[in-house]
């Protein structure tokens, strides 16, 4: 089975490539698999044991079909419903928020930014998601955010 976290490896050598060579393409890369490795891991979360079961009335109930592009604003809904301060609820933002990044990097030919800053502020949040998932399983998502969440 592929580790989702091995995209996230791979945005720290295109970034680090992207920084040093000035290439703009490479660090726009990077924000795409940063985003992709913190969404197909906390979805596959969201897949598994009981979490599974209610994520996928979640979807029913709002008609989000899960095998279409839908399961990404899904994911950021199902996770919303949280209350904040906890770590589902502050994975959603950040998953949204490197979501946002992601379709600029992919879409916008003349977004101007700082790519190199955008690259590295998409690993470390993914990072932190990739770490919180493996702090628990969904159903301890849920559990009060680590102390100095930012």
């Amino acid at each position: 089975m592929f580790d989702w976290s091995k995209y996230n490896q791979l945005a720290g050598r295109l970034a680090h490539y992207g920084s040093t060579s000035k290439d703009e393409a490479s660090l726009r890369t990077a924000t795409g698999r940063a985003y992709y490795a913190a969404f197909e891991i906390l979805k596959d979360d969201l897949m598994e044991g009981n979490e599974r079961t209610r994520f996928l009335s979640f979807c029913a109930q709002r008609e989000y079909k899960t095998y279409t592009g839908q399961i990404h604003e899904a994911v950021v809904e199902y996770c919303k419903q949280s209350v904040s301060l906890t770590r589902k609820y502050a994975m959603a933002e950040k998953l949204e928020n490197l979501r946002k990044v992601r379709n600029c990097a992919d879409y916008k030919r003349q977004h101007y930014c700082d790519w190199n800053d955008e690259a590295s502020k998409s690993i470390k949040d993914a990072s932190v998601i990739i770490e919180w998932v493996k702090m628990g399983k969904p159903d301890s998502l849920d559990a009060k955010m680590p102390s100095g969440y930012k």
